[in-house]
């Protein structure tokens, strides 16, 4: 089953019956795999880590809001046609495929887009102008200055993010 991912969907309700459709799921992958899924590491403080066991299989339950990767595609399309056919950071103006060359050759493979409004605020109705194109490293320092913040930041706050 190379290239398939594993996902669980428990027929439970609010009855607890989805709280034990996945115990049993867990012990049932856990007996498959038969390893031990709590990691050991040992870190000497002050230190580097000398060594470290990694590699252990893992079962993490998460709950994650739905993404239309359509949506993002034509976000990434709209952009391209505003600006030339260029597809870059709007933080940095960082452009893969001339930072990149031939290996950055399709840009819309790296670029990011970022939702202005984030969807851990709810569901709603999206279109393309809700996103903005970063670079991996300045979406990673806009969701970090939200958090700072503790408070989405409009689409200007994140333009300057840079001057900080």
């Amino acid at each position: 089953m190379a290239n398939q991912s594993f996902v669980f969907y428990p027929d439970g309700g609010t009855d607890g019956a989805f709280e034990a459709d996945h115990r049993a799921f867990k012990e049932e992958v856990m007996d498959y795999v038969s390893l031990d899924h709590e990691t050991s590491s040992t870190f000497l403080s002050g230190e580097e880590a000398l060594d470290a066991d990694e590699g252990n299989l893992k079962i993490l339950t998460h709950v994650v809001r739905e993404r239309s990767r359509a949506l993002a595609d034509g976000a990434k399309r709209r952009f391209k046609r505003q600006n030339e056919g260029r597809l870059f950071c709007e933080v940095c103006n960082f452009d893969f495929a001339k930072g990149f060359g031939k290996l950055g050759k399709n840009p819309s493979y790296f670029i990011e887009a970022h939702h202005v409004t984030p969807l851990s605020e709810g569901s709603r109705r999206t279109s393309p102008k809700d996103f903005m194109m970063l670079c991996s490293n300045c979406h990673r320092m806009v969701h970090r200055r939200m958090a700072n913040l503790g408070r989405t930041i409009r689409r200007e706050e994140t333009l300057d993010i840079r001057s900080e």
